[in-house]
C-alpha cells in the first residue's frame, strides 16, 4: 500500500511543479539552452529538440490566456494518475478501503463512485474535449439505479471529517454528477469542473497523507508494545 501511495503523491508533485513551470513560462520569456542531452544510459543519451521547445515556449508566453499542450498534458496525465492509482487502492486494498470508510463515513459511496467514473473517463478517453463513453458509465449508471442513487454528491468539509486539518474550517471539496442524465459524447469538463478535479486531487493527496501520518501512529505504537514485551522481568533481591 505504501508504494501506491507514494505513486499517488508523486502524480499530485508532478501536477503542482508542472503548473509551476507553466506558470513560469507564460509570465516570462524562457530560452532553451541550444544543445540538451538526456543519459539514456551509460553510454547513450537523448537530444532534445530545443528548437521545438524554443516554439512550444514561446507560443505559452505569447498567449497566456490560451490553452496550452503542456499544461493541458500536465493536467490530464495528473488527474488520471491520480484517480487510477485512488481507484486501484479501493479495488484491491482492504486496508486501505477501510481508512477511507472510517474518514468519509456517510460520504464514502460518493467519493468512491466518483473516483470511479473519472477514472474510467479519463482512462478511455481519447480526444481533447475528454467526451464520455456508454461504457464509462453504464454499469455505474445500472448499479446506482438499482439502490435507488440518481445522483453523487460529495460534499468533503475537510474540518468535519479530518481531526488533523488545521486550515479554514469551511475548506471543502464538492463534485455533483447526475448519473440519470449522463449520455455519450458530452464532455467531461461539462460533468465536472476543472476545478472540482483539481479539488478532487488535492483531497486524494491530503487523505493520504493523513493515512500515512495514522498508519505510522499505529506502527510507532505496535513497536513500543513489542518492545515492552522484549522488556526482561526484573528479578528479585
Amino acid at each position: 500500500m505504501q508504494s501506491h501511495l507514494e505513486l499517488l503523491q508523486g502524480y499530485y508533485k508532478f501536477l503542482s511543479l508542472g503548473k509551476f513551470f507553466e506558470h513560469c513560462s507564460k509570465e516570462q520569456q524562457l530560452v532553451p539552452p541550444q544543445n540538451i542531452a538526456i543519459s539514456t544510459g551509460d553510454h547513450s543519451n537523448f537530444a532534445v529538440n530545443t528548437h521545438l521547445v524554443s516554439a512550444l515556449l514561446t507560443e505559452i508566453h505569447k498567449y497566456p490566456g490560451k490553452k496550452n499542450v503542456y499544461g493541458y498534458i500536465v493536467e490530464i496525465s495528473a488527474f488520471r494518475g491520480i484517480f487510477s492509482i485512488m481507484r486501484e487502492m479501493i479495488e484491491n486494498n482492504a486496508i486501505l478501503r477501510s481508512q477511507l470508510q472510517s474518514i468519509f463515513q456517510e460520504q464514502y459511496l460518493s467519493f468512491e463512485q466518483t473516483i470511479r467514473f473519472l477514472r474510467n473517463v479519463l482512462t478511455h478517453s481519447s480526444t481533447a474535449s475528454l467526451s464520455i463513453q456508454e461504457e464509462d458509465y453504464q454499469k455505474q449508471q445500472t448499479f446506482l439505479l438499482s439502490k435507488s442513487v440518481t445522483t453523487i454528491h460529495l460534499d468533503f468539509c475537510y474540518s468535519k471529517y479530518l481531526p488533523e486539518w488545521k486550515g479554514s474550517k469551511d475548506y471543502s471539496c464538492q463534485v455533483y454528477i447526475e448519473f440519470s442524465k449522463l449520455r455519450p459524447k458530452v464532455s467531461l469538463r461539462k460533468i465536472v469542473s476543472l476545478h472540482q478535479m483539481y479539488l478532487l486531487a488535492e483531497l486524494c493527496y491530503n487523505i493520504t497523507k493523513v493515512i500515512n501520518g495514522r498508519m505510522g501512529r499505529i506502527s510507532n505504537s505496535q513497536s513500543v508494545a513489542i518492545q515492552k514485551q522484549k522488556k526482561p522481568p526484573m528479578k528479585g533481591g
